[in-house]
């Protein structure tokens, strides 16, 4: 698992990582909007959506000139309808 997630909740870990990657003159503000719950993920999503957010400020840093980052996370969740055919 990334170093960062050994210890922290998934949003923490973001959270902390969006703050790490932000310029220390404060030229640049980051917002975090997370509405997903823990136990609905399992290690390699967590990983995953980690590594996913990263490379996201990552490319804005490097491409864009960027006064803010906002990260938004939500699960969507489907109900699938099962119907027998016969």
């Amino acid at each position: 698992m990334a170093a960062a997630l050994n210890n922290l909740p998934l949003s923490a870990a973001v959270a902390a990582m969006l703050r790490d990657q932000l310029p220390q003159d404060d030229s640049v503000t980051g917002v975090l909007l997370w509405q997903v719950p823990e136990p609905a993920l399992d290690d390699t999503l967590k990983i995953t959506l980690y590594r996913i957010c990263q490379e996201g400020v990552t490319n804005v840093r490097r491409h864009a000139d960027a006064s803010r980052i906002e990260l938004t996370a939500r699960l969507h969740t489907r109900r699938t309808d099962r119907r027998r055919l016969n």
